[in-house]
């Protein structure tokens, strides 16, 4: 080897047809690139969004690149597709890309996924005001009363103006009687429904919460051990 030439070949490094020494690459076989490092030669992936494969000429791919994800297609190989948008799905067959706005195809839904063995959008969560049901989305408000926003159709997390949460559904602020004391909200028949804090409902009015004997009642509202005790 004289001072600066190439060792060929480069038997050392695989798919490596010219190197630097024996362990850095120069040029790499044809259908193959040098790794960063140069110490490797890596294939050059042909089919399309694919990051790593097993040969040049490989028609399925190991890994994908960022912004694809990964499919099975008819013959059982592995293919990469390109994502969508935020709020969008991809409906192509085989691999093809076919981005459809999930609202678009299902009224207020906000994020959604594609069955290609039943061919139907799925929402994934909606929009605001609205909670999955089933594979569409539904208002809260059909299923909670006076709720504008939920989490299922059985917990609201806020009510429309002058309702207020209260175990799940909205109740309505009605004044209460003057002789319920420490009372945040009273049903329509006169009962306390939610209780001021410290304080717990017992059948129509509020009655102070209680504890266990020797524990106490903190500013949390917390029933704790006397203090020296645990």
């Amino acid at each position: 080897m004289n001072s600066g030439s190439c060792i060929l070949p480069c038997a050392s490094i695989t798919n490596c047809i010219s190197c630097y020494t024996s362990t850095l690459c120069k040029a790499c076989a044809e259908g193959y690139k040098k790794a960063p490092d140069h110490k490797s030669c890596v294939v050059i992936c042909q089919a399309d969004g694919c990051q790593s494969c097993s040969s040049p000429t490989a028609s399925d791919c190991i890994t994908c690149k960022s912004g694809y994800t990964e499919y099975t297609d008819s013959n059982g190989l592995k293919q990469c597709a390109v994502n969508c948008g935020e709020g969008q799905v991809n409906t192509g067959v085989g691999g093809g890309v076919n981005c459809q706005n999930c609202d678009a195809t299902i009224s207020f839904c906000a994020t959604c996924t594609y069955s290609s063995a039943t061919g139907t959008v799925i929402a994934e969560t909606c929009q605001e005001g609205y909670f999955v049901s089933g594979t569409g989305c539904a208002k809260c408000s059909t299923a909670i009363t006076n709720c504008f926003k939920c989490s299922n159709a059985n917990t609201c997390e806020e009510c429309d103006a002058g309702y207020n949460v209260v175990g799940g559904v909205c109740v309505s602020p009605t004044v209460c009687p003057s002789s319920i004391s420490n009372c945040v909200a009273c049903n329509s028949t006169g009962g306390c429904i939610l209780c001021k804090g410290g304080y717990e409902a017992s059948g129509l009015f509020c009655v102070r919460k209680s504890c266990p004997a020797t524990y106490t009642l903190d500013s949390t509202e917390t029933c704790v051990c006397p203090s020296g005790t645990f």
